[in-house]
Protein backbone atom coordinates (compact mmCIF):
# COMPACT_ATOMS: atom_id res chain seq x y z
CA UNK A 1 0.00 0.00 0.00
CA UNK A 2 2.71 2.45 1.16
CA UNK A 3 4.70 1.89 -2.61
CA UNK A 4 1.91 2.47 -4.20
CA UNK A 5 0.60 5.46 -2.37
CA UNK A 6 -2.63 4.48 -0.76
CA UNK A 7 -4.01 4.49 2.49
CA UNK A 8 -6.57 2.46 4.08
CA UNK A 9 -10.42 3.61 3.54
CA UNK A 10 -9.51 5.26 0.38
CA UNK A 11 -11.92 4.23 -2.85
CA UNK A 12 -9.92 2.78 -6.16
CA UNK A 13 -10.68 1.42 -9.25
CA UNK A 14 -9.21 -1.37 -10.59
CA UNK A 15 -8.55 -1.16 -14.43
CA UNK A 16 -8.09 -4.13 -16.72
CA UNK A 17 -4.66 -4.33 -18.22
CA UNK A 18 -5.05 -6.80 -20.47
CA UNK A 19 -4.23 -4.31 -23.27
CA UNK A 20 -6.00 -5.76 -25.91
CA UNK A 21 -8.64 -2.04 -26.51
CA UNK A 22 -11.29 -2.71 -24.69
CA UNK A 23 -12.20 -1.07 -21.08
CA UNK A 24 -12.00 -2.88 -18.23
CA UNK A 25 -12.71 -1.07 -14.83
CA UNK A 26 -14.45 -1.93 -11.57
CA UNK A 27 -15.64 1.22 -9.74
CA UNK A 28 -15.97 2.06 -5.84
CA UNK A 29 -13.27 -0.17 -4.03
CA UNK A 30 -12.20 0.66 -0.71
CA UNK A 31 -8.63 -0.01 0.10
CA UNK A 32 -8.42 -2.45 2.97
CA UNK A 33 -5.05 -3.60 4.76
CA UNK A 34 -4.28 -7.37 4.43
CA UNK A 35 -1.01 -9.35 4.37
CA UNK A 36 0.26 -10.19 0.70
CA UNK A 37 2.70 -10.17 -1.61
CA UNK A 38 4.83 -7.18 -2.74
CA UNK A 39 2.63 -6.20 -5.80
CA UNK A 40 -0.72 -8.41 -5.14
CA UNK A 41 -3.42 -7.84 -4.26
CA UNK A 42 -6.73 -9.18 -2.94
CA UNK A 43 -10.19 -8.85 -4.42
CA UNK A 44 -13.09 -11.41 -4.17
CA UNK A 45 -15.30 -13.12 -6.68
CA UNK A 46 -17.73 -12.92 -8.91
CA UNK A 47 -17.54 -9.08 -8.03
CA UNK A 48 -13.92 -8.64 -9.98
CA UNK A 49 -15.35 -10.99 -13.11
CA UNK A 50 -15.50 -7.62 -15.65
CA UNK A 51 -11.97 -7.10 -15.23
CA UNK A 52 -11.37 -10.58 -16.92
CA UNK A 53 -10.74 -10.47 -20.76
CA UNK A 54 -12.91 -13.96 -22.55
CA UNK A 55 -9.91 -14.55 -23.84
CA UNK A 56 -8.20 -15.24 -20.41
CA UNK A 57 -8.62 -18.64 -19.70
CA UNK A 58 -6.89 -21.88 -19.28
CA UNK A 59 -6.42 -23.70 -22.66
CA UNK A 60 -7.73 -27.14 -21.56
CA UNK A 61 -10.07 -26.78 -19.47
CA UNK A 62 -11.26 -23.46 -20.33
CA UNK A 63 -11.85 -22.08 -17.08
CA UNK A 64 -11.19 -18.42 -16.60
CA UNK A 65 -7.83 -17.46 -14.94
CA UNK A 66 -9.24 -15.63 -12.43
CA UNK A 67 -6.21 -16.43 -9.98
CA UNK A 68 -3.96 -14.18 -12.62
CA UNK A 69 -5.21 -11.39 -13.54
CA UNK A 70 -2.83 -8.18 -14.03
CA UNK A 71 -5.10 -4.55 -13.20
CA UNK A 72 -4.04 -1.12 -12.42
CA UNK A 73 -4.66 0.86 -9.61
CA UNK A 74 -6.51 4.00 -10.35
CA UNK A 75 -7.75 6.21 -7.09
CA UNK A 76 -10.53 7.70 -7.64
CA UNK A 77 -13.73 9.28 -5.60
CA UNK A 78 -16.07 7.68 -7.70
CA UNK A 79 -18.66 5.02 -7.47
CA UNK A 80 -19.55 5.04 -10.74
CA UNK A 81 -20.97 4.93 -14.03
CA UNK A 82 -20.31 0.91 -13.78
CA UNK A 83 -22.33 -0.88 -16.99
CA UNK A 84 -20.91 1.43 -19.60
CA UNK A 85 -17.18 0.31 -18.84
CA UNK A 86 -17.00 -3.00 -16.82
CA UNK A 87 -18.08 -5.51 -20.04
CA UNK A 88 -16.85 -6.37 -23.67
CA UNK A 89 -19.89 -7.01 -25.52
CA UNK A 90 -21.26 -10.05 -24.96
CA UNK A 91 -21.34 -10.18 -21.39
CA UNK A 92 -24.30 -9.49 -19.10
CA UNK A 93 -23.84 -7.24 -15.70
CA UNK A 94 -26.19 -8.35 -13.49
CA UNK A 95 -28.37 -5.39 -12.12
CA UNK A 96 -27.55 -4.28 -8.41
Amino acid sequence: MERADLHEGQVVSLVSAAEDGVERQVFGLKVTPFSLPDGCLGAYYPEMNPLIPLWHHDQQSKTPAAKAVAVRIRATDQTGPRAELLEPSGHQIRPD
